[in-house]
């Protein structure tokens, strides 16, 4: 009989970050291409853009780093406090008296100013409440079953959290905040009828409030289901984001070939970046996208079966479905499979704080993978 060599687990954490490395180098470069025009056209060097985000990646590969070599079972008692503290940044977000702290961008007050340095609480919610559910969960095990004891609580705390997220406005993140936990809690053990009952009770009463209510929410999503027949209106980004993706055909129009990005795609470093990545690499190029962030989850979701404990299957889990239903949600809505929202697309959309917690949270699955030969401890 010929025995196999049994592979070691923490060459997936090592596959991981290279997974992460490869996207967060080719989001520079599609950076480089979309921002090109629009920089010169605000008087600024046509690298202006690519070199803030280049900081963003080494610092976000800094911290990746730093949380692959630190116990990741640290994070558990971290994650209450940081919890405490987001929601201080959450609340003055709302503070009528807070502008300055807390502009509004756009419609809406998500971003915390200090000085030089900006940051999205929300983002760091969505990170650090996966990382607080883990814990509940392993904590409340014997009871998470049970509709008093173990479901309510963990509700309320996650309730809190989303309703803040709702009032910045932010519906999509508000929505992905509590898709993410919800989902975390169903993998470790809460039961299935509980969240049914939750979503029947919350999905027609949010629906109604904060979709039906709201003007520009409601013909977004009346522009998504009429397909092109508002190409000029509401449904104008979506239209330009469609066209994109297929002026790129197979091979696309050719690295900083876009058209789209003189002006006529809003939002094309941000939230619509997948658009341009698919018009100047076309199908092929996207293609290699999609494949790379399905890599990088099965290696995520391979780390959490192999994880030494339960609390690392579970932030493992967490961590993994963060990054891949926030990238798969952002590329659906650029090629008009899902209504427009404002969610990124990770290691590639322009900005910092959802670039940092993607890359803490591969360095956590990093530091999973590579305790997963210790012996188990809860």
């Amino acid at each position: 009989m010929v025995r196999t060599k049994k592979k070691d687990p923490s060459i997936y954490g090592s596959r991981l970050i290279l997974a992460a490395l490869l996207l967060a180098i080719s989001g520079i470069i599609m950076i480089l291409s979309a921002t090109s025009i629009s920089a010169l056209a605000e008087n600024l060097s046509s690298f202006a853009y690519v070199r803030k985000q280049t900081v963003r990646v080494l610092l976000g590969v800094v911290v990746m780093l730093a949380a692959s070599r630190v116990d990741y079972h640290r994070i558990r008692p971290l994650s209450f406090f940081a919890l405490l503290a987001i929601a201080v940044f959450l609340v003055i977000c709302l503070l009528p008296g807070s502008k300055s702290l807390a502009p509004v961008i756009g419609g809406a007050r998500r971003w915390v100013h200090l000085g030089w340095f900006s940051f999205q609480p929300s983002e760091l919610a969505k990170f650090f409440l996966i990382c607080w559910s883990a814990g509940y969960l392993v904590r409340k095990k014997e009871v998470i079953r049970n509709f008093s004891q173990g479901f309510i609580p963990f509700v309320i705390v996650v309730g809190i959290f989303f309703l803040l997220v709702l009032k910045q406005p932010d519906l999509s993140m508000a929505a992905i905040i509590l898709a993410l936990v919800f989902l975390t809690g169903f993998i470790g053990g809460v039961r299935p009828t509980h969240l049914i009952m939750l979503a029947l009770l919350l999905l027609p009463l949010m629906t109604y409030m904060y979709v039906m209510k709201v003007d520009y929410r409601s013909e977004r999503l009346t522009s998504f289901f009429e397909g092109e027949a508002d190409k000029s209106g509401i449904g104008y980004q979506a239209y330009q984001s469609k066209l994109a993706l297929g002026s790129g055909g197979i091979s696309g129009v050719g690295l900083g070939q876009s058209r789209q990005k003189f002006f006529f795609l809003p939002a094309a470093h941000t939230d619509f970046i997948f658009a341009i990545l698919g018009e100047e690499l076309g199908f092929l190029g996207t293609t290699v996208v999609v494949g790379t962030f399905c890599w990088l989850s099965f290696l995520g979701f391979k780390i959490a079966r192999g994880s030494p404990d339960y609390y690392g299957f579970l932030l493992a889990s967490g961590l993994t479905l963060m990054i891949f239903t926030t990238a798969i949600l952002n590329m659906a809505v650029a090629s008009g499979l899902a209504p427009t929202t404002g969610l990124p697309l990770p290691f590639f959309s322009y900005g910092g704080t959802n670039l940092v917690t993607t890359f803490w949270a591969v360095g956590i699955l990093d530091n999973i993978s590579r305790r997963s030969s210790e012996p188990a401890n809860g």
